[in-house]
C-alpha cells in the first residue's frame, strides 16, 4: 500500500511543480482528506465498491466546486483503478516530497564579532543563489577566532578562520591588530571560495569538511545523520578522541563501530568525515613489538617510528599476479614437514578442541623460521592478556621475537576491535610481501573473530542467519585468506603464508564458524583432537577423512621446539587431511 501511495504521490507532486502549482494542490489534497476523515458518509461513498465509478465522479463534480482541473482529474484516476482508499497516505508522501522540496537550507556564520545585518543577508543571498535553495540563516560569534570566518551550509563545514593559539605565553605573542579592530568581509571572496572547494580547485587555506550528527549512541554502534557522501569503512573523528569507523551505509543513517571511551559521545554531537578509509602502520619498526589493531603499542617499550600504512581491506592478487605454491615452509614439526609440507604461500587451516596443541604449531612454526628470512605476524583474538604476554616471553627466550610482531586484540576489548585484529595483521604482513620478501600470519583463533563479528552485525540491526550469524560469515573470513599468496617473479616472488586456527567443542566441526573456515582454506588442514593427544605417541597422524587411502603413522615423532612453548598443550596431537 505504502509503495502504491508514493508512486501516486510522486506522480501528482511531478505534475504540480511542471504547473507551477504545488501549493495550491497540496492545500486541497488536504483539503479534501481531512473532509473524508471526518465525514463518515462521504468515506463510505467512496469507498465503497457499491457505488458506480460514474456516480463518484459526478458527486465530485458537486461537492469540489472551484477545484483545480489536474486535481480532480488525479481524483478520477484514483476512482477510475478503485485506488480512492490510498488517498490518506498518499497524501502523506506528498507531504514529504513538499517538505524536502522548500527543505530551507541552514546557513551558519561563525565570526569574530558580530558581522551587520547588510553582509549577512547578502551573504545569505549568495549561497542560496548558487545552492537553488531557500537558506536559513544564523549568526554566531566565537571568541576563540582571531579573524576570518567559518560557514557552515547544510552539513559541510567551510573553515577559512585563524583561531587563538592556546596558553597564556601563545596569546601574548599575538598581534594586537588581530585581536581588536573592525572586520571586513567580503561575501564574494566566500562565496567565491565554496564554488572553488566544490568544484576541486584550490581554495587557499579553507577547509571543506562534511560533517553529520549523532543520532543514538549504544554499546559502542552509533547512527548518524548527515553524511550522504560516507563511504563503507571510511573513519570518521567523534568528540573526546573517539574513533568511527562506518560500516552500514543506509539511506536515512550511518551505522558506525567506535573506538575508544565512546561512552562520552551523547546524541547531537558533529561528527566529521575524514575522506579516509581505514588503514594500519606497518614497517621495520614494529618488529619485536606487541600492538593492538591500529598499531598502538602495547608493551610499554615506547612509541613506535612507522612512516607507512596500508589499507585494512586490500584485494587478493588474482591468479595471474601468482604462481605456484613449490617452495616448503619447515614448521619444525617432523611429521608435518615430511608428510603434508606447507608451501610459502598456502593458506593451512589448524582446526580442533581447546588444549589440544593448536596454539604450539604455530610458535614452532614461527620460532622455526626466525633465521629463514620470513617475519611472522601472530594475531591474538579474544586470549587473556597474560597469555599474549607469556607467548612473547617464549618466542624472546628462542630469540624469535625481534622477527615477529604480535597484533592483540584481548578478550576485555571491544567487538570492533577484535573485528579489526586480523586484518590489521595482515595488512602489517602485506608489507614484507609486496617489498619481495616472505611473511607468516597466524590467527588465533577465527572463531573469536566470528563471534565478534556476529556480536557487531547484531547491534548493527543486520538480519541474523543460521546461529545469529549474519549471511556474509564466509565472505569474513574468504577475503582474509585469500590474500594469502605467492607472487610471481615480476612482482618480486615475495609470499604471505596464513594459519589460521578454528577451536572447535567436542570435536563438532559442523558449527558454522567452523564450516565457513573450511570452505575457505581450501588448502589443507590440520586437525587436533582431545583423544590422540592423551596418547604417548604425539604428534599421531591419521587421515582425518575415513575414506583417505593412507593409514596411521605409529611412531612417536616430537617437535622440535615443542619444550619452548609455554603452555600446557605444547606437544601436539595432529590429523592432517591428505589433499595433496
Amino acid at each position: 500500500m505504502d509503495e502504491l501511495a508514493e508512486v501516486y504521490a510522486r506522480s501528482l507532486f511531478e505534475v504540480a511543480r511542471e504547473q507551477g502549482k504545488l501549493d495550491e494542490l497540496r492545500e486541497q489534497l488536504g483539503q479534501f482528506a481531512d473532509a473524508l476523515d471526518q465525514n463518515r458518509e462521504l468515506a463510505v461513498f467512496f469507498f465503497s465498491p457499491y457505488f458506480s465509478g460514474v456516480e463518484k465522479q459526478e458527486a465530485l463534480g458537486r461537492i469540489l466546486d472551484g477545484a483545480d482541473e489536474t486535481f480532480l482529474n488525479f481524483l478520477v484516476l484514483l476512482i477510475e483503478n478503485h485506488r480512492m482508499p490510498v488517498i490518506f497516505r498518499t497524501r502523506q508522501q506528498f507531504e514529504r516530497l513538499w517538505e524536502r522540496e522548500n527543505e530551507m537550507l541552514p546557513v551558519e556564520i561563525t565570526s569574530a564579532i558580530a558581522l551587520d545585518e547588510a553582509t549577512t543577508e547578502s551573504l545569505g543571498r549568495r549561497i542560496g543563489e548558487r545552492t537553488k535553495r531557500k537558506v536559513k540563516l544564523a549568526a554566531h560569534v566565537d571568541p576563540d577566532i582571531l579573524g576570518g570566518i567559518v560557514l557552515r551550509v547544510g552539513n559541510s563545514i567551510l573553515d577559512a578562520s585563524i583561531r587563538k593559539p592556546t596558553g597564556a605565553a601563545a596569546q601574548a605573542r599575538c598581534p594586537r591588530s588581530l585581536v581588536g579592530g573592525a572586520m571586513q568581509i567580503n561575501p564574494d571572496e566566500i562565496t567565491s571560495i565554496l564554488k572553488s572547494r566544490i568544484e576541486g580547485l584550490d581554495g587557499g587555506r579553507a577547509e571543506l569538511t562534511e560533517v553529520g550528527t549523532v543520532l543514538s549512541v549504544a554499546d559502542g554502534i552509533a547512527r548518524l545523520h548527515g553524511l550522504e557522501n560516507c563511504m563503507s569503512f571510511e573513519l570518521l573523528e567523534l568528540p573526546h578522541g573517539v574513533t568511527g569507523l562506518a560500516l552500514n551505509l543506509e539511506s536515512d543513517n550511518v551505522g558506525a563501530v567506535l573506538f575508544g571511551e565512546w561512552e562520552h559521545v551523547s546524541e547531537g554531537d558533529t561528527v566529521k568525515r575524514t575522506g579516509r578509509l581505514l588503514d594500519i602502520p606497518v614497517g621495520e619498526g614494529l618488529l619485536g613489538r606487541i600492538v593492538d589493531p591500529l598499531g598502538r603499542p602495547l608493551d610499554g617499550k615506547g612509541e613506535i617510528d612507522v612512516q607507512e600504512r596500508r589499507p585494512a581491506e586490500f584485494k587478493a592478487p588474482g591468479v595471474v599476479q601468482r604462481q605456484p605454491v613449490k617452495e616448503p615452509m619447515q614448521i619444525g614439526l617432523k611429521a608435518i614437514d615430511a608428510m603434508i609440507p606447507i608451501g610459502r604461500g598456502q593458506r593451512e587451516l589448524i582446526i580442533g578442541d581447546r588444549q589440544t596443541g593448536k596454539t604450539a604449531i604455530a610458535i614452532d612454526a614461527i620460532i622455526n623460521n626466525k633465521d629463514t628470512g620470513v617475519v611472522s605476524v601472530y594475531v591474538a583474538i579474544g586470549q587473556r592478556m597474560s597469555t599474549v604476554v607469556a607467548l612473547a616471553q617464549t618466542l624472546d627466550e628462542n630469540g624469535a621475537l625481534d622477527n615477529t610482531i604480535i597484533v592483540a586484540a584481548p578478550a576485555d576489548e571491544a567487538a570492533p576491535i577484535k573485528f579489526m585484529a586480523p586484518y590489521a595483521g595482515c595488512a602489517m604482513g602485506e608489507h614484507f610481501l609486496y617489498s619481495g620478501r616472505h611473511a607468516l600470519c597466524v590467527y588465533d583463533d577465527l572463531t573469536k573473530h566470528a563471534y565478534a563479528y556476529r556480536q557487531m552485525s547484531l547491534l548493527l540491526r543486520r538480519p541474523p542467519g543460521r546461529e545469529a550469524y549474519p549471511g556474509d560469515v564466509f565472505y569474513l573470513h574468504s577475503r582474509l585468506l585469500e590474500r594469502a599468496v605467492k607472487l610471481n617473479e615480476d612482482l618480486g616472488g615475495g609470499s604471505l603464508t596464513a594459519l589460521p586456527i578454528i577451536e572447535t567443542q567436542a570435536g563438532d566441526t559442523r558449527t558454522r564458524a567452523a564450516e565457513e573456515a573450511c570452505a575457505s582454506v581450501s588448502a589443507a588442514s590440520i586437525a587436533s583432537a582431545a583423544r590422540p593427544f592423551s596418547s604417548p605417541s604425539r604428534p599421531a597422524m591419521w587421515p582425518a577423512n575415513r575414506s583417505a587411502s593412507w593409514g596411521v603413522i605409529p611412531a612417536s615423532m616430537p617437535s622440535k621446539h615443542s619444550s619452548s612453548a609455554a603452555s600446557s598443550s605444547t606437544s601436539s596431537a595432529l590429523t592432517a587431511a591428505p589433499v595433496r
